[in-house]
């Protein structure tokens, strides 16, 4: 679509203008200097842009890892490694910075997350506040699964920041569930947009969580017929061939999305 983008990107957008126009929005898989984005038009290519960010400097945005498009004036981009986000325009000028992290540090500690957009589960804005899904810096296994640590919620007014969204029982058992594939879940909004499902790669129900209250419940069944229970392992065996294995050969569902124009949930799992 243009010869400084790649043909390949792990996170995409398609945002509608006021006049319905839709544009497709898409960040380079590799690095680059300048960080670029790309918005193309479906109906009007004279309308295609390419813009420009500065990754050092009074603009500077980091190296850009993940974005959220919430209009010209207002673009998110989060450099994941430095736990920044920054509030952008089209011009590449940064209107506010926020850090999500404590201290100055960028190593992980017991309780820092990375920022983890892609197109299973996007960053949302709703009100006041930035949702940003997000992977805890430590193995979840190390805590039992039991915190509340997939999905940062930053105050675009104060810059204050917390984490919400825990995993379900069928995590909290004293197993080892394997690598990012098996523990990553995946989120899409509904037509009450306080309100999303969240789904997780190794538990058939489907879960609704509600922004509003900050709770999670299981809101359907949706499992296939096809996909087979995974058998456990232990955690000392997390760099053995065993553990590989699972990694490789154990099935998960990768991601829900809600269809609101039929009315339909999709759940596709490997």
């Amino acid at each position: 679509m243009n010869d400084k983008s790649t043909n390949f990107s792990i996170l995409s957008q398609v945002h509608f203008e006021e006049n319905e126009n839709p544009l497709y929005i898409h960040l380079n898989y590799f690095d680059s200097d300048p960080n670029y984005l790309f918005i193309n038009s479906f109906d009007d290519p004279s309308l295609d842009k390419v813009l420009k960010f500065e990754s050092e400097g009074p603009n500077g945005e980091g190296g850009v890892t993940e974005f959220y498009f919430y209009s010209c004036d207002s673009i998110f981009l989060v450099d994941r490694y430095r736990y920044l986000v920054s509030l952008a325009d089209s011009s590449g000028e940064v209107k506010r910075s926020y850090r999500l992290k404590s201290g100055t540090s960028n190593r992980p500690d017991e309780n820092s997350v990375l920022p983890w957009s892609t197109s299973k589960s996007r960053m949302f804005v709703r009100g006041k506040f930035s949702y940003i899904p997000c992977i805890p810096d430590k193995n979840p296994y190390e805590h039992q699964y039991k915190r509340d640590n997939l999905l940062i919620k930053l105050d675009l007014e104060t810059g204050d920041y917390t984490t919400l969204l825990g995993y379900p029982e069928w995590y909290q058992n004293g197993k080892y569930w394997g690598e990012p594939d098996h523990v990553t879940p995946s989120s899409t909004p509904l037509d009450d947009l306080y309100k999303i499902l969240v789904s997780f790669p190794l538990v058939d129900s489907v879960y609704l969580f509600d922004l509003r209250t900050e709770k999670i419940v299981p809101y359907f069944w949706m499992g296939s017929s096809n996909i087979e229970s995974p058998i456990p392992i232990n955690y000392d065996d997390n760099q053995s061939d065993k553990g590989r294995h699972f990694q490789l050969g154990t099935d998960y569902y990768f991601s829900i999305n809600y269809d609101p124009y039929r009315k339909e949930f999709w759940r596709v799992f490997f």
